[in-house]
């Protein structure tokens, strides 16, 4: 199963609504969970994890807030999983967590090296330079 990586902004309350709703949708399909949270929503969004969400992340909370690569990078050498699942708060679940966990599941027994899963193609986000992390 696939490592599940979370290093986001949490600015407003728009988000952080957000990130309650995708958080308890996906993190519970997860063994291995690393989080770092950055923004004036931080705490909320520890507390929210801490209270409401049955998983035991890492925290890497001392890294610092302004490279998201630096502390990406920092969070993947601790990852223990052939594989990764990069979390954003606003992609939404379309279909159940079941039917995720059977792709993550399939993804890992067929040695996928990587997995576009959004309708968003973020260029700082594509296979050319995610591949390396």
């Amino acid at each position: 199963m696939p490592a599940l990586l979370v290093n986001i902004l949490i600015n407003d309350l728009e988000k952080f609504e957000l990130f309650k709703k995708t958080s308890s949708d996906i993190f519970k399909l997860f063994d291995e969970i690393h989080i770092k949270f950055r923004g004036k929503f931080t705490t909320s969004c520890l507390e929210y994890v801490d209270n409401n969400l049955e998983c035991t992340p890492r925290h890497y909370q001392g890294l610092g807030d302004y490279d998201w690569v630096d502390s990406t990078l920092h969070m993947v050498k601790n990852i223990k999983s052939r594989s990764i699942f990069l979390y954003f708060e606003d992609h939404i679940l379309l279909k159940t967590s079941s039917d995720l966990r059977v792709i993550l599941d399939a993804f890992d027994t067929q040695k996928l090296d990587y997995l576009s899963y959004s309708f968003f193609q973020a260029s700082q986000l594509e296979i050319n330079n995610i591949l390396p992390l």
